[in-house]
Parts: structure tokens; C-alpha cells; sequence
């Protein structure tokens, strides 16, 4: 793509902008009370066009048109949701006017979901996605558009959702959202799939924990080091008396940073212990539902931990469905819908579902036109957040028509995103407390496009 030096520049500037993930100049987030935002990353690209469905018949007509070699084969496997109009489950959004007589649904296996939108409870965000500016079909056409680099990579693509460069970014915009907090604890940022860049920021540093409450410790200060509990129990010591060991001003600040990491996951590892809330999110044969069960034991823990903000993530793998849609698509969105049911439900039997939101995001969304068994790589998604503060039941944004060739698709039916993810990402931040101004600095690209809030919590 031919590009004016002035546009060149603009694209420079937007990439720098964005990989630096600016420092936060002034402290003025709203720190009273507590909230925790819940991340769970869809991993492979989330077929968005398998979570909200034409429903209205022309809608629908289009939508099984353009993918009608997989709407047969899951028809085959009727077990596993059947695609068919009169199995889907239609949705009633309080805005339905603005959509002029479209209609849309689920499929069965999201039925949970399904439920906590109707009632009120969960939102849909349509057509989400990285942007550097507001585009157009016609902007691509004309090679005009500014285009995120590496679309369709599922590396740089995740890289991009989670912290507005590819591969190889050091600081996410969860971690710069909990930058702007003064808080000193260690137990701020806390991922359940390992350590990963959308939590980490300038000053936050994450925790990572096993669902089963294993959590990440030093070398050698585990029950034994080398089979020997005496040799795991002196470099514990050492490590935990830096004054003792040595003179060098260097080595004493490392050691009790080391020191400190070791009192902070005993700590962890201690509170933990005694909490019983995540019993009642687990699904069985659900991992995502476990790591969603030690998140609700943490966020229980808010108190002991000395915590008021709080950042979770936590993914669910195998949404690359190029060749095998049928077989794994229905099954994801079932464990994905009832994980977050359960996890809802849990949240308000124990009086904290005003203080929590959940949201989606993936690497991109895929086609609408299928491939003999499966979709390819797309852009633009839908994505979910449900809280009991979620403005829920709307249909936040516009969703794209099924007929293939309108000035939103790009090829085979590929969604050019009409939010991106600065405008999604600044209404979690917003609820969370964030100023306006450190917004802009979280979101450094936000000034790019319509700042007027989504909707999205009441």
C-alpha cells in the first residue's frame, strides 16, 4: 500500500504512541470503595458470526448463504446445537429500533448467556476491533486507510487487543489502567494462564496463579529444593534477610525484592486457603470455568489482601477453527456460556455482583463466508460484558449486515470494525475509575475516534 510521507508520518507517530503505553502523569483515579474487571481472551480468533446470527428471515437467509457447508454439517450434529432458525434463540434488545426491523439470536448452547441478556444483565458490543482511525471498505479500496500492521497474525493480532502493538510489546492497557491507582499491592493484576502483556504495566507487576490456587514461587523456595526440605528452607532464609548477607547496595535491593516476592506469595498462598466461594462457579469439565473459580476466591479475599481495584484474566484456548468449526465451535460456546453464567450467578448468591464486570475480547473474528469445514481469519468481532452495573439487554454499536459486499465488509465478509478497541477498552476504564484524562493516556490513539460513551453501564 502506497502511502503520502504525511501519512507515513501519522502512521509512525500512531505506533509510537501506542508501543509506549505513555506513563500516567497524575494520580486522580477514582479509588473509592472496590471493582474488579474480569478479561477472558477468546484464543485463536472467535467466530463472532457464530455468536450473534441473522435472525429476521432475510437476515438469516444471507447469514446461512454465506456459510452453508458448516450450517450443514453442525445440522448433522444436532446434539451440539443445530443451526436452524427455529432452534436459535432470538433476542429482544431494549433498542431494537435501531436496527430498522433486523433481528437477531444465539445459538442453543449459549443459552446462558442468552438468559442474562434478556434479562438485563449482559450487553453485546458489535464489531470490535484494532483500528488506527475510523475505516471504510471504500478507505481500502482506495488505499487510503491506515491499517493496524500485521492483521490476520494471531501473535501480533493478540498483541495488538491487549496492548496496541504487535508481538513483542512489553506494557498492556490492563496494567496501565491499574498505573493509575497508587496502590502498592502485589495482588492488583492477577492471571490465571501465566504471565502475559496485557496486565503488565510501568509500575503494576502481575501475579500469576493456577486455577487449583498454585501459585508461581522463586527458585528453590518451594517444599524442596533438589529432593532436600533443610536446603529449600536456607535459601528461603537467605533470601528473606538481605541485611544479613551481603554489603553490596545492589545485591541487598535484589535480594529483598526477592524477599519481598516470597512474603507476598505466602501470604497469597495463605488467604487463599480458606475460600470456598469458587466452589460454586465450577462446571464440571470446564477449565474455564476453574480459572473463573479461583478468580471469585480471590476477589472474596479483597479485604485480607488490602485490595480496591483489581484486574483478572483468564483465556479459553481453540477458537482457530479453520478446519474443524463443526467439532469444536458449539462445545466452546457452551463452555464459555456456561462458565459465565455460573461465575455470574456465584457473584450475586454472594452479594458482590455490583462490584465485578466480565468482558470478551479475541485476537479478531473470522470470515463470514465459510471454507468447506471451518473460517478463516477475519477483523472485527462481537464481544460480551455482563455485570449487574451493565447497562444489559442492548446491542451497544451496529452490527453488519449478512449480505456479503456492504461498506463493513472487507474480503470474503471479513467485519471492518466500527469500534475499536481504545473505545471499548475506555468504557471499562471508566467504570473502573479512571479519569478522562488518564484515559487518554491509557488509550493513547482515543482522540482518533468518537469519545461519546457506549452505553454501557448504567
Amino acid at each position: 500500500m502506497l502511502l503520502s510521507r504525511r501519512r507515513f508520518l501519522q502512521t509512525s507517530a500512531l505506533g509510537l504512541g501506542a508501543t509506549g503505553l505513555a506513563p500516567l502523569a497524575a494520580r486522580a483515579a477514582d479509588q473509592s470503595g472496590y471493582k474488579a474487571l474480569v478479561f477472558i481472551f477468546l484464543n485463536g480468533g472467535a467466530d463472532a458470526h457464530d455468536m450473534l446470527i441473522g435472525y429476521d428471515q432475510p437476515s438469516y437467509d444471507n447469514w446461512a448463504s454465506a456459510r452453508s457447508s458448516i450450517i450443514a454439517q453442525i445440522d448433522e450434529f444436532g446434539e451440539r446445537g443445530s443451526r436452524s432458525r427455529d432452534n436459535l434463540l432470538k433476542l429482544n434488545p431494549s433498542n431494537s429500533g435501531d436496527f430498522g426491523g433486523r433481528e437477531f439470536a444465539m445459538p442453543p448452547e449459549m443459552a446462558g448467556m442468552h438468559n442474562l441478556f434478556e434479562t438485563g444483565r449482559l450487553a453485546i458490543v458489535p464489531n470490535v476491533g484494532p483500528l488506527l482511525e475510523p475505516t471504510s471498505r471504500s478507505m481500502i479500496d482506495a488505499e487510503t486507510a491506515l491499517l493496524p500492521d500485521r492483521l490476520f497474525s494471531h501473535n501480533d493480532q493478540a498483541s495488538t487487543w491487549t496492548a496496541f502493538s504487535g508481538e513483542g510489546a512489553s506494557n498492556g492497557w490492563g496494567g496501565a489502567m491499574l498505573d493509575a491507582f497508587t496502590q502498592s499491592s502485589p495482588y492488583t493484576a492477577v492471571s490465571l494462564r501465566g504471565e502475559n502483556v496485557f496486565l503488565q504495566g510501568r509500575q503494576t507487576r502481575q501475579v500469576a496463579l493456577k486455577p487449583d490456587g498454585d501459585i508461581k514461587r522463586a527458585f528453590g523456595t518451594e517444599d524442596e529444593l533438589w529432593g532436600s526440605a533443610e536446603l529449600s528452607s536456607m535459601l528461603t532464609d537467605y533470601l528473606s534477610n538481605p541485611s544479613n548477607n551481603t554489603s553490596n547496595v545492589l545485591m541487598r535491593d535484589v535480594i529483598n525484592a526477592q524477599g519481598r516476592a516470597i512474603a507476598d506469595t505466602e501470604r497469597f498462598s495463605t488467604v487463599l486457603s480458606g475460600q470456598t466461594l469458587g466452589d460454586s462457579v465450577v462446571v464440571p469439565r470446564n477449565y474455564l470455568s476453574e480459572q473463573l473459580a479461583m478468580i471469585a476466591n480471590v476477589i472474596a479475599s479483597r479485604s485480607q489482601l488490602g485490595v480496591s481495584r483489581q484486574i483478572f484474566f483468564a483465556r479459553l484456548d481453540g477458537f482457530d477453527t479453520h478446519k474443524n468449526h463443526v467439532s469444536a465451535m458449539p462445545e466452546l460456546l457452551r463452555t464459555l456460556s456456561e462458565a459465565v453464567t455460573s461465575f455470574q450467578t456465584a457473584l450475586e448468591n454472594a452479594g458482590l455482583a455490583d462490584l465485578v464486570t466480565t468482558f470478551t475480547g479475541s485476537d479478531f473474528g473470522r470470515s463470514l463466508v465459510s471454507n468447506a469445514t471451518g473460517t478463516d481469519h477475519g477483523w472485527g468481532g462481537h464481544h460480551f460484558v455482563i455485570g449487574n452495573q451493565v447497562a444489559g439487554g442492548r446491542i451497544a454499536g451496529s452490527v453488519p449486515s449478512f449480505e456479503l459486499g456492504n461498506d463493513q465488509h472487507w474480503k470474503r465478509g471479513t467485519m471492518i470494525p466500527q469500534i475499536a478497541v481504545e473505545q471499548y477498552g475506555a468504557e471499562m476504564g471508566s467504570w473502573f475509575g479512571l479519569s478522562n484524562s488518564e484515559l487518554n493516556e491509557v488509550f493513547t490513539n482515543r482522540d482518533r475516534f468518537d469519545t461519546t460513551p457506549l452505553g454501557l453501564f448504567t
